[in-house]
């Protein structure tokens, strides 16, 4: 079965976990750590395998050893098992004592522990589990002595390790030779315990682990298991440990490579300067010799003179590069100094870096932790955007390549076919006629309502929301609250005469724009065609198919597989809503496609309201298209007051100037008039017609509100 990148699963999760665990510390060391997929809460979790054990514990410490559990901390427990607080403290050279302190020493030996076991209330269930195991082996020394004997070699060996100078976890082999080791540790305490207590007996019932675990190892093999992973995880350290020096030799060798060159360089300097100092002198004494014997040659003043000067510009040219020599031997000094003083620094830094080691180790495996749920979430997301763009570009091609697979009629049956018949013949014609049927049961109801109630649901006409939304160029979508109180359980209200009458003043004003409707109140029955929001989707869907049908624009060709045609057949809710979206959107630019549904909380019950909150999923989806050709605009009503899940909708709850509530202040009382609301939508702009029709009067509409809706 092909994994689903689109809606990730606990499939996908281990998949990308499984692909973490074996490449992400590749990248990074970060990445590695002991924390392990939690696949019921899809990320990395600690490392905890004591759980079990401490389960265990509570029950056979309270059922067994008699000892009260609850309100006592692990620690309070451990004294307990060892008798009393008094005889514990004063017992600081005894067996269990000393596999976590050894002889004399009350700190440092418990740093190798933590460093193993760095969750401290973990550490405290294991010492626990231990002291456990001596209480049952307290008949028998040779049994202690043995039990002993292991854990205090696992003892020495984690101080071996020295974990005060780095982290266990801090090298790939040695963090897995210690997980191995804790669930080891961990392990044989839960078997020396299963060892010694009766099969049958009523606390092993009560663990399902216990319950059905095959019998242990004998305590031999027990003890060996522990024996040798704490030899594995002794050889890792020495690897780890021998490729830390070798790293640190050839650090050294460089150093002392360079060192040595730094001292020839000197050696060679003060060498040069001592020739230098000899040839000065040398040239003092045959200054000392000429000078003595300036009476005898006279005549040669000048040429000595200048001879002496030659010598002069020659000494200040050794001077120079003495002080030159000087300069660069002190620079290479000071650089040599610098250079032993960081070598000296990195040396104490270590020492220097020490810290607690249980917060050292928390902090380590904490942000490992993070690390891999954080390259998880990325990973998933980046196979869902991949799973979701392949899937666009598989359903663009057949667009592209394919053509319709269902027929015009059949399509119509289809949507008018109701899901409680679909083995019988239906009349698809009259089925059809149902809008028509709800406009006139909707009109012949206005005498019902008083002039004040009118009024209230007709004051919509001077709400700016209204007008924003018949004026504006874009898809626009809005939910009128009517706010009648009185409304209570009646089908059909006051707000909707006042939709039917929009309904046929649009038809009136604007006959070439497109208008559908639905009436919510009227289609509650379970048995009714078209009931709930499933039967609102494709009873929209079809009366637009019919409007594109009569414009001669209608394309079926986005049903172009088989799939998708017997998701329609059995009238899946987001097929419906995806060929609604794809009908709504083979209308030419700039038309107007108006969807007037009224009493649209007759859907908002327990039953359907998971279905009406995917409807207006879909059409949020739809009038934010910022690429929708048509200028599409929904208005749904409701006779009372939207409750608060229905407000709580993404497409209200992002937009909340999407809802419009009525007010019954300041209303004028007045009967619902079609004047009223055909002069409105005269004031507001409308596209040129697609189709001009010429040569109908007012009067012959108003002689028949049905015009538009007798060819259904």
């Amino acid at each position: 079965m092909d994994l689903n990148w689109e809606s990730p699963g606990r499939r996908e999760v281990a998949t990308t976990a499984t692909f973490i665990d074996s490449e992400a510390h590749k990248i990074h060391d970060g990445f590695g750590g002991s924390s392990k997929l939690d696949l019921e809460r899809g990320e990395y979790v600690q490392f905890r395998p004591y759980l079990q054990l401490e389960r265990a514990l509570k029950i056979y410490i309270g059922t067994v050893l008699g000892i009260r559990v609850q309100g006592d901390s692990w620690d309070g427990l451990c004294e307990k098992i060892n008798h009393t607080e008094d005889r514990y403290t004063n017992r600081k050279e005894g067996f269990w004592h000393s596999i976590w302190y050894k002889m004399g020493d009350y700190s440092s030996m418990l740093d190798g522990w933590v460093a193993l076991i760095p969750d401290a209330y973990g550490l405290a269930v294991v010492k626990t589990g231990l002291a456990v195991v001596f209480k049952l082996a307290e008949h028998s020394a040779e049994k202690r002595k043995k039990i002993f004997d292991t854990f205090a070699e696992l003892r020495d060996a984690l101080m071996r390790a020295d974990p005060t100078r780095t982290s266990f976890r801090a090298n790939k082999e040695v963090a897995s030779c210690a997980e191995h080791l804790y669930q080891t540790v961990v392990d044989s305490i839960e078997n020396m315990i299963l060892l010694t207590s009766q099969e049958k007996s009523t606390w092993r019932r009560r663990i399902p682990k216990f319950k059905h675990k095959t019998p242990a190892p004998d305590p031999d093999t027990i003890l060996q298991n522990v024996a040798d992973r704490t030899k594995e995880f002794e050889r890792a350290v020495g690897m780890a440990r021998d490729q830390a020096i070798e790293g640190t030799a050839v650090v050294s060798q460089d150093t002392n490579i360079r060192t040595t060159m730094i001292q020839w360089d000197v050696s060679a300097t003060k060498s040069n300067t001592e020739i230098l100092r000899s040839d000065i002198e040398k040239s003092g004494v045959r200054l000392e010799s000429v000078g003595g014997e300036v009476g005898e040659v006279h005549g040669l003043v000048s040429q000595i003179s200048s001879g002496m000067e030659h010598m002069t510009m020659e000494t200040t040219c050794l001077k120079k590069g003495i002080d030159e020599n000087t300069t660069s031997m002190k620079r290479e000094s000071e650089n040599n100094e610098r250079r032993y003083q960081e070598l000296c620094n990195l040396i104490i830094g270590q020492d220097e870096a020490k810290s607690k080691i249980a917060k050292r180790e928390s902090a380590l495996e904490e942000g490992s932790r993070n690390l891999k749920n954080q390259l998880m979430t990325l990973l998933l997301e980046g196979k869902q955007k991949d799973d979701e763009i392949a899937m666009l570009k598989e359903r663009l091609n057949h667009n592209r390549k394919r053509g319709a697979v269902v027929s015009l009629d059949r399509f119509c049956e289809i949507l008018a076919q109701p899901s409680s018949t679909e083995d019988e013949p239906v009349d698809i014609e009259r089925l059809f006629q149902h809008p028509n049927e709800d406009f006139r049961r909707a009109l012949v109801h206005k005498s019902r309502f008083n002039a004040a109630t009118q009024g209230q649901v007709q004051s919509l006409l001077r709400h700016e929301r209204l007008h924003r939304w018949v004026t504006n160029h874009h898809p626009d979508l809005i939910l009128v609250d009517a706010n009648i109180s009185s409304s209570g359980l009646s089908k059909v209200s006051a707000i909707s005469v006042f939709c039917a009458t929009l309904v046929s003043s649009m038809i009136e004003v604007h006959p070439d724009e497109v208008v559908v409707q639905f009436f919510c109140g009227l289609h509650t029955a379970p048995l009714d065609p078209w009931h709930g929001p499933n039967g609102l989707v494709r009873s929209i869907a079809m009366q637009l198919l019919m409007k594109l049908f009569k414009m001669n624009i209608l394309d079926l060709n986005f049903i172009n597989n088989r799939d998708y045609l017997r998701d329609l057949e059995e009238h899946d809710l987001d097929a419906l809503c995806d060929t609604l979206y794809s009908l709504v959107s083979l209308f030419p630019a700039d038309t107007r496609v108006y969807c007037i549904i009224d009493s649209i909380s007759w859907f908002d019950k327990d039953k359907t309201f998971a279905e009406l909150a995917t409807v207006m999923e879909w059409l949020k989806c739809m009038v934010e298209d910022r690429s929708l050709i048509p200028i599409f605009k929904i208005m749904l009503t409701n006779p009372m007051k939207s409750n608060r899940r229905m407000k709580e909708l993404p497409v209200f709850k992002e937009n909340p100037s999407r809802l419009v509530t009525l007010s019954s202040r300041n209303l004028i009382p007045m009967g619902i008039s079609n004047r009223a609301i055909e002069r409105q939508l005269s004031r507001s702009p409308s596209p040129s017609p697609l189709i001009p029709k010429k040569g109908v009067s007012r009067t012959a509409r108003q002689e028949n509100n049905d015009d538009d809706y007798g060819d259904w």
